[in-house]
């Protein structure tokens, strides 16, 4: 076989190998690179729009600024439902770099045992549980708030991954819990994952 045939047949394997390269990198580069974007509470999520009432708003801020440390775009914001009678604090950060699974389960833990110095109106917050951590995987886990007179009166939701941590916190007048909050947030709050 002449040389310049050998030549054409490296160039055009090269080209091939090269494109099979690309086809898997920068997917994978573009996906890292959206999981990386700092997280960003939006004024609406679901039903529920954003408080203006400052009280409650200078609430969440002291709850986020007493979570976690060494975080980045660490914000909070409290938000209501149409009848008022619903409320859901949601506070979330991003890490600075990401982190490994043991990690996750330390922040977890640590995340919980802060949360119990946190906890509004007096309640007492039960044992988290882990929960079905939806299509942005991590890990999530939920512990019912319970009133004084024994009641659920709201749930606290941690969903951490290897990028960023949301939380909610859901406090209902009339008891009216939706399991599937901390999904709808984290979807909202981590766009593009």
């Amino acid at each position: 076989m002449p040389g310049w045939a050998i030549a054409v047949i490296a160039i055009v394997a090269s080209f091939l190998v090269l494109a099979v390269l690309a086809a898997v990198a920068i997917p994978t580069f573009l996906n890292e690179r959206a999981r990386a974007a700092a997280p960003q509470i939006p004024d609406r999520i679901g039903a529920l729009t954003r408080s203006s009432d400052e009280a409650v708003t200078r609430d969440v801020a002291r709850i986020a600024a007493n979570l976690g440390s060494g975080q980045r775009d660490k914000q909070g914001a409290a938000f209501v439902d149409a009848s008022g009678s619903r409320h859901v604090f949601v506070i979330t950060a991003g890490f600075v770099t990401p982190v490994n699974d043991a990690f996750v389960v330390e922040f977890e833990r640590g995340y919980w045992d802060g949360m119990r110095g946190q906890v509004p109106l007096g309640m007492e917050l039960s044992s988290a549980v882990p929960r079905h951590a939806g299509r942005l995987g991590g890990r999530v886990t939920c512990a019912p708030l319970i009133s004084p007179d024994g009641v659920t009166a709201g749930e606290v939701c941690l969903a951490v991954d290897a990028n960023a941590w949301v939380s909610t916190i859901d406090l209902s007048l009339a008891g009216q819990l939706d399991p599937t909050l901390i999904d709808t947030v984290r979807e909202a709050v981590l766009p593009g994952r």
